[in-house]
């Protein structure tokens, strides 16, 4: 909640934001042994970054085919994109993504 909020008061811009998350969600699955609802809590995380505009879906999908590339666990993005979905609801969520629909249609697959 505070980097939200952070963002909101103009302390954060969104590339400190983005930056700094990009590296920390490439090697998410490093992660899942000591913290095993860290996909839970980092959606929240995001979805409070898109409510505040400070993320897209278009940056999203990018950091999804980055854990790809860095040869995270295959199901790692999808977990990812699905906790996002639980905490903005699937409404929401649907018009976030339809920007970026083909861009997360590549890196999770049509369905």
């Amino acid at each position: 909640k505070m980097i939200p909020l952070l963002k909101q008061e103009g302390k954060l811009s969104n590339s400190d934001i983005q930056g700094g998350l990009a590296e920390f969600l490439e090697f998410i699955d490093s992660l899942v042994y000591d913290a095993p609802k860290i996909f839970e809590y980092v959606g929240e995380l995001l979805s409070g970054l898109f409510r505040v505009n400070a993320i897209d879906a278009e940056w999203l999908a990018k950091q999804c085919a980055n854990i790809k590339a860095a040869g995270g666990a295959p199901d790692s993005p999808e977990k990812l994109v699905r906790s996002v979905v639980q905490f903005q609801g699937k409404d929401v969520a649907s018009k976030a993504f339809a920007s970026a629909g083909s861009s997360l249609e590549a890196v999770l697959g049509e369905d």
